[in-house]
């Protein structure tokens, strides 16, 4: 693991002599993590925000401290191929998975094991979502949306596509799950009798990321039409779903399948083809920063839970920890 520290300082002083305090406990403004031997395709913060989990095209989930000096604490190895999505299950003790090798795996963080390996895509594992403490839910390339129990190898339950389908997101009562499909619609889901709710249509090329906002009033997705829609997701929004859109970055011919988040509060970064970050204030529909830095496009990016703190993940092999 090498760690690169911006060239910055962590005091400043103001023109009346003051000394300004910085805003969070990262160790620096900028942190720069290049434990990965390949490209990073996720980030995931735990929930109370020390750690952040990532996945590669090395076949590896880490484990790394987000502060201190944002060591490599854990690697998780078993996957044979690419690990496209990772993410904490609510307790933070353990870490769902998601692989181009057509499986997912739970892994136990503290001890660096695999705990259950769930079988069932014949296809590239897109993304997954976690709805309860028991309950995850995977998309994949095979056309299907599978249900799992963390208790049992096989799914519980299946909804077939026409298409593939390339992310999923659920929203924090994991009473609805949102996933969305290459014939450029997203699919609103009950997750308690898997009957599907509402068809969101829109988006000219295929959609690569989706979230719901705090409220979960909105949902947010990311499209190869290089548009971010705004949907209005609340139980008895209008008949017109698209709230309002907003231009994205650049996607590349990569086809890689570049996320976004909210934050707590007004603020939607996204990744993008062109190496930068780009974080819009959604409220007032404005673009407020685009942050350079990694040297290839950005996967994914994930707001952290408490601090002013945002991360993202690249092609370059690289994550990026930065105050905003």
């Amino acid at each position: 693991m090498a760690l690169i520290k911006a060239d910055t300082y962590v005091l400043e002083k103001d023109e009346n002599n003051e000394v300004e305090e910085r805003k969070t406990g990262l160790f620096s403004p900028t942190m720069l993590i290049n434990s990965h031997k390949g490209e990073v395709y996720s980030i995931n913060f735990s929930s109370d925000g020390k750690y952040i989990a990532s996945s590669s095209f090395d076949m590896t989930i880490m484990v790394h401290n987000v502060y201190n000096e944002c060591e490599t604490i854990g690697v998780l190895r078993g996957h044979k191929n690419a690990v496209l999505q990772a993410k904490w299950l609510q307790d933070d003790n353990y870490i769902c998975s998601a692989s181009a090798d057509h499986k997912l795996f739970l892994w136990d963080v503290e001890c660096e094991s695999k705990l259950r390996s769930f079988k069932g895509h014949d296809n590239i594992v897109n993304g997954l979502d976690i709805i309860n403490h028991n309950l995850f839910v995977s998309c994949s390339d095979d056309n299907t949306l599978k249900f799992w129990d963390i208790r049992s190898k096989w799914a519980v339950h299946i909804i077939k596509h026409d298409f593939p389908l390339l992310s999923v997101c659920s929203d924090k009562k994991g009473e609805f799950l949102f996933t969305s499909c290459v014939d450029n619609t997203i699919k609103k889901y009950d997750c308690k009798n898997y009957k599907l709710k509402d068809t969101f249509i829109g988006h000219k090329d295929y959609i690569t990321g989706l979230d719901i906002n705090k409220d979960e009033t909105m949902l947010a997705s990311i499209s190869a039409d290089e548009s971010i829609c705004f949907w209005d997701i609340q139980p008895f929004s209008c008949e017109e779903k698209l709230l309002f859109q907003l231009n994205s970055p650049k996607y590349n011919i990569d086809y890689n399948l570049i996320k976004l988040s909210f934050n707590n509060d007004n603020l939607l970064a996204c990744g993008s083809g062109d190496n930068y970050l780009y974080i819009y204030d959604y409220k007032q529909k404005i673009l407020k920063y685009s942050l350079p830095g990694h040297t290839s496009t950005i996967n994914d990016v994930a707001f952290h839970p408490v601090e002013d703190i945002v991360a993202s993940c690249s092609s370059d092999h690289t994550i990026f920890l930065g105050e905003i």
